[in-house]
Parts: C-alpha cells; structure tokens; sequence
C-alpha cells in the first residue's frame, strides 16, 4: 500500500473551487478537538480520469490526561 501522498504535495497546477459536500464526523465533549470519528471519500483525478478513490476513517482510540509528545523539543 502506498502513503497518501495527496495532503503533502502542496497545491495543485489546476486548482478549482469545490461542490459543497457533507462531512461525516461523530463528535464527543470529551474528545480532543471535538471529534471522535471522520470519515472522508476522495477521488484522485489526472487527467480528468479518476485514478484513484477510497474512503478514510479516522478514530479515537484513547483519551488521555497529560500526555507528552515523542517528537524532540525544538529551541
């Protein structure tokens, strides 16, 4: 499988405005950022041919008090 590549390639030659659509999210007070599941369908198109499609769900595993990050401290 392939990383998702879409998201970090900066914007795109032919940019246009997109059709409004509608998000699936399930929200929660207690969850970070008010989110506890997303669900999102993306088409990848060139060339005005779909090349590829999926869904992407996202979910809350765990929710935690005092968490600490991995990454190293940048000063």
């Amino acid at each position: 499988m392939q990383p998702l590549r879409p998201p970090l390639a900066g914007p795109a030659a032919d940019a246009k405005k997109l059709d409004r659509t509608t998000l699936n999210s399930r929200l929660h007070d207690k969850a970070p950022f008010g989110v506890v599941q997303s669900k999102m369908n993306f088409e990848v198109e060139r060339d005005g041919n779909v090349r590829k499609s999926g869904v992407l769900t996202l979910n809350v595993l765990e929710v935690t008090q005092n968490a600490k990050s991995e990454l190293p401290d940048q000063k």
